[in-house]
């Protein structure tokens, strides 16, 4: 390993197509369990946004760090091969230019031969990365930030690289350089200073638009690299968020075209979250919070396809949601009854009938009685001084920046069959009726809810995808003989 030359070694050539110039070596130490070793190892980084880290250090270190079995003498010593997840640091120095880097992460050891030139291999899973890939000047670049987008590709007629203008809302864009699909590269998002709205950063923004997509696509759009520049270095973040995904997306939320950045109805959706924030009508902290329930939104429908496992997921999240905004908001509807009232109404319900009720039942011991009282009790003034979930869905919709008509008509019809069916779900496992038809009827008005919460919230009050409507639609036009399959 001392004379080994810069390139990338035959074994981690193996493994995926790597970032550009993301590759290297270091010198430094492992650290396991507290305790240090000292040792050289290759770093790499995959265009999809795995790391890939193969340690060299001395074969004692090894198996005193791993416990590794050695079998035979040298050297024809082997490791004995294994996946586990571990808890490791890398701290170092890199070779050639002595740059910093710190990995903290959670790695799964693939085990090797034992020889210098078989190392053990380790594999990040979920991390976050920064490393220092040198100093240079970037003076035409200096304080702009770049992600790297997956899942946006251009036409196939495009030229490799092309820049596309993207507005984000009060005269402000942003630069997206595509990536054909077939490349092997990903596309490129440019965030500036100027297009930074006050009290964000060039994340949020683009933690924003790529949740902007996702939601209106219905796939999973996300940045895994991100470089900074400033005038005398580059700092890359490498980030991994996999997810079991069953397919790459689902139904769209809005009717947009393939080349959505293009598309008036797109950019106006994201300008609507922009301009929340620079209006401050949208804290920047409540907009982490939302873009949270947005991309769980979508992978939700990406993970699973029994739609009784989404809906729980989705009534779960909206239930999350809705806490998230009154958080923010402090809107939170009053219950039917006061605290106050609610301790006089249980003093008058607590009376000797509720013992003697109690122990006609069967629970004849007094101390058992008691408490079971005392939970009656508590229950009972928690619960009902709380608002109903209908009554708070009803008040985050009409708190929000769209008008009392729009709710009026989009939203408010659909709240009584999301909480039936949402309660359903949550206590019975399942729809109100087996029939197929009846039981996606039930699915899409579950659907619509998050969505048209994000609208009223954000105060988007164009063209959106219906799916509850199209689907009902469709079962209407099913018993005509010019019925279509429905398409969404």
């Amino acid at each position: 390993m001392r004379y080994y030359d810069y390139p990338p070694s035959e074994q981690i050539k193996q493994f995926e197509q790597f970032e550009p110039n993301s590759h290297f070596y270091a010198r430094g130490k492992c650290i396991f369990q507290g305790h240090a070793y000292p040792c050289e190892f290759e770093v790499a980084y995959t265009l999809k946004g795995d790391v890939y880290v193969i340690l060299y250090a001395s074969l004692d270190d090894i198996n005193e760090i791993f416990g590794i079995e050695i079998d035979g003498g040298l050297p024809w010593k082997t490791y004995v091969s294994k996946q586990e997840a571990v808890n490791a640091c890398f701290v170092g120095r890199e070779l050639r230019n002595g740059y910093g880097i710190r990995i903290e992460n959670a790695v799964s050891i693939r085990g090797w031969n034992g020889l210098d030139d078989q190392a053990p291999m380790f594999q990040a899973k979920g991390y976050s990365v920064k490393v220092n890939l040198g100093t240079f000047r970037h003076v035409s670049k200096q304080g702009v930030a770049e992600f790297e987008i997956t899942n946006i590709s251009a036409p196939d007629a495009w030229t490799n690289g092309q820049t596309v203008t993207i507005p984000i809302g009060s005269g402000v864009s942003l630069n997206l350089r595509m990536a054909l699909r077939l490349s092997g590269e990903n596309s490129i998002l440019s965030v500036s200073p100027s297009d930074v709205p006050v009290g964000m950063t060039a994340q949020d923004v683009a933690d924003t638009w790529c949740t902007a997509a996702s939601f209106a696509l219905g796939t999973d759009v996300r940045w895994i690299v991100m470089r900074y520049f400033s005038e005398s270095k580059v700092v890359s973040t490498f980030r991994s968020r996999n997810n079991i995904i069953r397919d790459s997306s689902t139904y769209k939320m809005l009717p947009v075209r393939f080349d959505f950045w293009s598309d008036p109805l797109f950019n106006g959706f994201s300008a609507c979250l922009f301009d929340s924030v620079r209006t401050s009508k949208v804290s920047i902290e409540a907009l982490r919070d939302y873009l949270y329930v947005m991309r769980r939104f979508v992978e939700y429908r990406l993970i699973t396809q029994r739609i009784e496992d989404q809906a729980r997921l989705i009534s779960t999240t909206v239930e999350e949601f809705v806490r998230l905004w009154e958080q923010h908001t402090g809107f939170v509807p009053s219950a039917v009854i006061t605290s106050d009232g609610a301790k006089e109404l249980w003093k008058k319900l607590n009376d000797d009938s509720l013992a003697k009720s109690i122990e006609m039942i069967g629970i004849k011991s007094r101390q058992e009685r008691n408490a079971l009282i005392t939970r009656l009790e508590t229950a009972f003034l928690k619960e009902i001084v709380r608002p109903g979930f209908n009554k708070r869905l009803k008040n985050m919709l009409k708190k929000g920046q769209n008008s009392e008509a729009w709710v009026k008509e989009h939203a408010v019809k659909r709240l009584n069959g999301f909480v039936d069916t949402r309660n359903r779900i949550a206590h019975d496992g399942e729809f109100q009726s087996k029939e197929t038809e009846e039981l996606l009827d039930y699915y899409y008005q579950m659907i619509m809810i998050i969505p048209l919460l994000v609208f009223s919230i954000f105060g988007y009050s164009d063209k959106y995808e219906d799916l509850s409507s199209k689907y009902r639609g469709y079962l209407q036009n099913k018993k005509s003989s010019h019925a279509t399959p429905l398409k969404m």
